[in-house]
């Protein structure tokens, strides 16, 4: 900023044919930067009232400065008979003035043409002084975006950090979720095969496919640990191909007819799962022949209804199914019920025999 004081104080004294050309500066310069003028102390107040001067002034030789009880501003061992300025305005606000001293009046006198040229060398100075204010603003906002940068890296470090703990958190629950499940499905299958009393071993065995529903679900869900929403059909497949599994001797085939895909929500999906398997087991229980799992969903409604039919006999008549249901849950209907929500099982005696059941769930085709 000094050198550029300097180049338009040396314009200034070629253009008008002056000895002396200064800012005389009310302000700091940007970046703190000094410069030191030669001023008189007697005359500090004069030159600070000259560089207020919100408008080009003119002194020549009149002994005084209108307004000030002083003598006509001078430099040290400089004698002033001429002396003009214009203001400096940076930003909308005066920062001083471009003055010019002369030991003699111009001849011709000071023009108006002059007092533009003068105001025009006073503007090229605070065009300077804007650039270098705008300079130590970006300066000022690089440092602030180097800033940002180098906290916004830290912060992403330590989010990673956490992404990667976060998964070595999951990855242990669900190994020790998926042994615990297959721990206690195993030993249900193991207690089953043990005991001789039929009745017991199918109860044990429709428990452990309880358990198979939900580790089923866990299974697919651990492949995808940021889902919401499963696919009804492909979860509902694998428990079916789970419970074919565990026929003896595959005497019976299931079958199932998922209809239209539609999603299903992580949280629904363990409460289908076990209403499925539990109506799959009545059917292999009670009935004979193929069994067929088949599904009609009504999105309008927000309701599925979940359908298993067999050959028969099953049961006789629909009041024995609900007798029978209270029977420490001998047919499981009381616990489908329970596990559906409170909804009616509805069992339509045959053969064939179908039972069903209808599931408040929110689907998404």
């Amino acid at each position: 900023m000094g050198r550029s004081i300097e180049q338009v104080a040396d314009l200034a004294c070629a253009a008008f044919g002056v000895t002396t050309a200064f800012a005389c500066l009310t302000s700091p310069l940007p970046q703190g930067q000094e410069v030191g003028w030669p001023l008189e102390e007697c005359d500090r107040a004069a030159w600070r009232w000259l560089a207020r001067q919100e408008r080009p002034m003119v002194i020549e030789d009149k002994g005084h400065i209108p307004g000030q009880a002083a003598a006509l501003p001078r430099l040290r061992g400089f004698t002033t008979r001429f002396c003009a300025s214009a203001p400096l305005i940076v930003r909308d606000e005066q920062r001083g003035a471009l003055i010019i001293l002369s030991a003699e009046p111009p001849a011709p006198g000071f023009s108006e043409d002059d007092h533009q040229r003068l105001q025009s060398l006073a503007g090229m100075l605070a065009a300077h002084w804007e650039l270098r204010l705008r300079q130590e603003e970006l300066a000022a906002q690089q440092q602030s975006l180097l800033a940002a940068r180098r906290e916004t890296d830290r912060i992403q470090a330590r989010y990673q950090r956490l992404l990667r703990e976060r998964d070595q958190v999951i990855q242990m629950m669900d190994h020790r979720v998926g042994n615990g499940l297959q721990m206690v499905n195993d030993a249900l299958c193991l207690q089953a095969l043990a005991v001789e009393d039929k009745e017991l071993a199918d109860r044990l065995a429709a428990a452990a496919g309880r358990i198979q529903a939900v580790a089923d679900l866990h299974t697919r869900l651990r492949g995808q640990p940021m889902s919401r929403r499963i696919s009804a059909g492909d979860y509902l497949g694998t428990l079916v191909d789970s419970f074919r599994r565990l026929l003896p001797g595959n005497a019976r085939r299931v079958r199932a007819d998922l209809g239209p895909s539609f999603m299903l929500s992580a949280l629904d999906a363990p409460r289908l799962g076990m209403v499925v398997w539990e109506l799959l087991s009545n059917a292999v229980r009670h009935g004979a022949g193929d069994v067929a799992l088949s599904l009609q969903h009504d999105p309008v409604a927000g309701s599925l209804r979940v359908l298993v039919t067999d050959q028969g006999p099953g049961f006789r008549l629909p009041a024995e199914a609900a007798r029978r249901s209270g029977e420490n849950g001998q047919s499981g209907l009381a616990l489908i019920r329970l596990i559906g929500g409170g909804e009616p099982v509805v069992v339509e005696c045959g053969p064939p025999t179908t039972v069903s059941l209808t599931l408040d769930i929110s689907l998404e085709s």
